[in-house]
């Protein structure tokens, strides 16, 4: 089922209900949870992952779930009205025929969790409380496109969709928790994502992660959020984090998010999050830091992290802090990162966490610090020597540049000079020579000689002069390109 239009299920009447569906209405009525029993009065073994060994008892049709949900008429005979507000709460059910509330209004919460569906959960345009699923396998999916949700939306703790989740458009005034769900594609006829929740609007925030940080939980990979099949997020607006921290994101050979456009105060890429296929979060923008330390980004023959253009608030991370009591958790970064144009108040990073040579890309991105990372003139330059050449097989100069302005902004002003001196020397293996150099005596900046090209002869490069090393024209030097 795909139709957006409003339900036109044919109703059903209180005398065609089963037993225990009379029950679980009754439960409704005072907002207690119904669990099916079998004749012995012991519960099911409520794992929906079981579900062929339940029996008739917990079968509910899906039709009494949507009428007393919108507390409908028919349902009244032996359920006052004082009811429709109460939450309807379920636990271990087999929701047969298809639980479709498309454009309906519905003022009480429901929870139906550990339940199984055997066809689509449709929510498409209608005005919902919260809407708990966990736990619970979908065996086609779930659409909710341009729902408003005055609550939040579960689908954790061991939920299963085979078959598109489709959230587009989606208002939820809280939050979207997917903490320990699995999504899986499954390639039906109408399906393109394993997630799509393309400019949705969440007032709280977003979780695609480990269901808990706890070691414990963490450690048990059925805890941890799943996708196999593309999570396309573009254009969402989240007014708290976005937390994909122990996540593990499958798309080979695809895009494994895309998340273009987002919108957030935080954005956690790390903890053992994992992604095989191109992770996009372009344009990005967060009011705090991006996380991607213990993060591992896999898309060997593309791009495996992209931040262009990315606007962030606070402080972008490859690595923990260089603590002695801190496991130190790099990002491994098998494929491109793309840092084009993005900017962040400070950067950290480490050797082990830097992509592959030519694998780089640094043009237009600034930040204003190095934290708690090397800053010496060589490792700086070993990192800049990661970059790909322009396409004209020129030197890019900006990073470099960039590179030595924060090294001398905070301090390290030999170490800016020496990488100002490798700049030079990278330019003229390029034959190209900054047009702002201020050429002194002998062919270069005062009391500096850099070989070859016709720079300064071949005296050696190591003469600077004290009185060039900051203002005048050494500060035009260390500013060139």
């Amino acid at each position: 089922m795909t139709d957006d239009s409003v339900s036109g299920a044919a109703p059903i009447k209180w005398g065609d209900l089963k037993s225990h569906e009379k029950e679980l209405a009754k439960h409704a009525a005072v907002g207690e949870f119904w669990t099916p029993i079998d004749s012995s009065g012991k519960p099911y073994d409520i794992d929906p992952a079981k579900r062929e060994t339940w029996d008739s008892d917990c079968t509910i049709d899906a039709r009494a779930i949507c009428q007393l949900a919108v507390g409908d008429v028919l349902l009244e005979t032996e359920v006052p009205p004082t009811a429709r507000t109460e939450p309807i709460l379920v636990c271990g059910a087999l929701i047969h025929g298809a639980l479709d509330l498309r454009g309906m209004t519905i003022k009480r919460d429901i929870w139906l969790e550990k339940c199984a569906f055997d066809q689509q959960v449709q929510l498409s345009d209608s005005k919902t409380k919260t809407i708990s699923l966990r736990g619970s396998h979908l065996a086609e999916g779930l659409r909710a496109k341009r729902a408003t949700i005055k609550g939040s939306l579960f689908l954790t703790d061991g939920f299963v969709a085979e078959g598109e989740v489709n959230l587009e458009d989606v208002t939820i005034e809280r939050n979207l928790d997917c903490g320990g769900g699995k999504f899986i594609y499954k390639k039906h006829k109408d399906d393109k994502f394993a997630l799509m929740a393309d400019n949705a609007k969440i007032g709280g925030d977003v979780r695609l992660n480990v269901l808990s940080s706890g070691d414990a939980i963490a450690a048990d990979p059925n805890m941890n959020f799943v996708s196999r099949g593309g999570v396309h997020l573009t254009g969402v607006t989240v007014t708290g984090d976005f937390d994909c921290s122990g996540g593990s994101f499958c798309n080979g050979g695809g895009v494994a998010i895309d998340a273009g456009g987002l919108s957030c105060r935080n954005l956690h890429l790390g903890g053992n999050f994992t992604a095989e296929g191109e992770v996009n979060f372009i344009g990005v923008r967060t009011k705090g830091q991006v996380t991607c330390n213990g993060g591992k980004f896999s898309n060997a023959g593309g791009d495996a992290l992209v931040l262009r253009f990315a606007d962030i608030g606070s402080i972008l991370l490859f690595e923990n802090a260089n603590d002695a009591n801190v496991k130190r958790e790099p990002a491994s970064i098998q494929g491109r990162l793309d840092l084009h144009h993005a900017n962040c108040r400070e950067f950290r990073d480490s050797k082990h966490a830097w992509p592959k040579k030519k694998k780089l890309l640094l043009d237009g991105f600034t930040y204003e610090r190095f934290d708690d990372c090397p800053t010496n003139w060589k490792t700086r330059k070993e990192w800049l020597e990661l970059q790909p050449k322009a396409r004209d097989g020129s030197l890019r100069q900006q990073p470099w540049t960039q590179a030595i302005k924060v090294l001398r902004d905070m301090g390290y002003e030999r170490d800016s000079i020496e990488l100002a001196i490798c700049r030079e020397r990278a330019l003229a293996q390029s034959n190209r020579v900054p047009v702002s150099l201020q050429i002194g005596p002998g062919g270069g900046p005062p009391g500096l000689a850099i070989p070859g090209n016709g720079f300064c002869g071949s005296r050696s490069a190591t003469a600077i002069s004290p009185g060039a090393r900051s203002g005048g024209p050494w500060q035009s030097f260390c500013s060139a390109g």
